[in-house]
């Protein structure tokens, strides 16, 4: 499937380095382990990584498609707040912090 925007994958600048951190659930979720008091478990972050992709409009299948400036306005914003909405505990504070385009 082709479109006017295409993205590359993602990849960090810089190793990032994973880490490795215990956590602990105070709440009993069902009744099995009513008698329990906590589940201990681990989970992995990243504490910081910086990503650059590349990403391309081509005007040639943009006016094939009907690709207008509302639609380029609107992948720029969803490029900004792409992390704002989805947050999870996997991924922490994620946030883009600069869009560079030429």
């Amino acid at each position: 499937m082709r479109g006017p925007v295409q993205l590359a994958f993602a990849q960090s600048i810089d190793p990032i380095v994973p880490l490795e951190i215990s956590i602990t659930r105070m709440a009993v979720t069902n009744e099995k382990d009513l008698d329990k008091e906590r589940t201990m478990g681990r989970k992995y972050i990243v504490p910081y990584a910086l990503y650059r992709v590349h990403g391309f409009i081509s005007a040639n299948l943009a006016a094939k498609t009907g690709f207008s400036d509302d639609d380029l306005d609107k992948l720029w914003q969803a490029l900004k707040l792409m992390l704002e909405y989805d947050r999870s505990a996997a991924r922490g504070e994620m946030a883009a912090r600069k869009t560079d385009c030429f």
